[in-house]
């Protein structure tokens, strides 16, 4: 288990924190700001910069791209720009990624859905793996490598209630992904049981895969096993492993993400609506879901083995929406 990580996490069920009204956008440290609005022309991606910097572009092939599908992140050592979103070609529902590298548009490529099966809701996240190699020599080596950690959600007629897809793709020096001997994991059967849910549960609610960062610095993925009935914490790590240059016989040792043993299970609690429902974990994973109700906000709050039963705080009386919303995470942000 990863008890010994401490994090908060909030994201939202069924749509990302990153989606505004006014589009989906991300700040880097030195002050640039990335953001992707929709146009007549396709998806725009501005790019406010200091001392009043500021560019347009057109995403290519977005015209009719649903805005509320987008994701945007950016690669802060190359200022490299991906964005990815879902959209249906040919009547299934594709994962594209487009980047912005050097002024230059690549893509979009469709990385979800190539073997016709629907693919939606895609997450990533743009992390540095640090390796250091101590093999007797004068000096360890040292290798470093930036991944795009991708994440989205298939389904189609012959695979029940759908499965999330976990890609990752080490970056070269100039931003761009290498695909070279990189697939897809499916994100099923990771556990040795198939109990199934008992009840039906909220599809459409759990159907988002969600990156974080633990305390120890390294990509955490959420997700919902439907064949298990229960919430996945998988951590991500990063191991060294060499290669040999086709053709050459020269050999490269190279970074490579994997999953690392054990991870946090947790049941699914049942008969709760939660497509417009709020998450938030806290210290050593407790994992608290609140939403909206008419004149007040309903929450639920995992134990060791089991949920609470649904709890309601009103509101009025001097208790604001916010107040309430507050008040509520904070029982697992003490």
């Amino acid at each position: 288990m990863m008890r010994r990580f401490l994090l908060v996490l909030l994201f939202l069920v069924g749509m990302t924190a990153s989606a505004t009204a006014g589009g989906p956008m991300t700040l880097t440290s030195d002050g640039h700001l990335f953001k992707v609005w929709s146009s007549v022309d396709g998806l725009i991606l501005s790019h406010l910069g200091p001392n009043d910097f500021a560019e347009e572009s057109v995403i290519p092939q977005s015209v009719s791209v649903p805005l509320e599908t987008v994701k945007v992140i950016v690669d802060e050592l190359t200022m490299t720009v991906y964005v990815v979103w879902s959209d249906e070609l040919h009547g299934v529902s594709k994962v594209r990624l487009a980047i912005h590298a050097d002024e230059t548009w690549f893509g979009p490529l469709t990385i979800g859905g190539l073997d016709g099966t629907g693919a939606r809701n895609p997450e990533a996240l743009i992390h540095r793996a640090h390796s250091v190699i101590d093999d007797g020599s004068p000096e360890p080596e040292v290798i470093e490598t930036t991944f795009l950690h991708l994440v989205w959600w298939r389904h189609d007629i012959t695979d029940g209630l759908g499965h999330a897809i976990y890609l990752a793709l080490p970056l070269e020096e100039d931003g761009l992904p290498d695909f070279n001997g990189v697939q897809p994991i499916d994100l099923k059967d990771l556990l040795p049981f198939g109990i199934g849910c008992n009840e039906a549960p909220d599809v459409n609610g759990l159907a988002y895969p969600q990156f974080f960062i633990g305390a120890d610095g390294l990509p955490l993925l959420f997700t919902t096993d439907f064949g298990n009935c229960v919430f996945h914490i998988l951590g991500i790590d990063y191991e060294v492993e060499e290669f040999e240059i086709p053709g050459t016989g020269i050999k490269r040792r190279r970074q490579i993400a994997v999953f690392r043993a054990g991870g946090e299970v947790m049941a699914i609690p049942p008969g709760l609506i939660l497509t417009d429902a709020k998450m938030l974990l806290g210290q050593d994973f407790t994992v608290l879901i609140y939403w909206d109700v008419e004149g007040g906000v309903e929450w639920v709050l995992s134990k060791t083995e089991s949920w609470s039963d649904v709890k309601r705080l009103p509101i009025g009386s001097g208790v604001s929406h916010e107040q309430a919303v507050e008040l509520i995470r904070e029982l697992v942000n003490n």
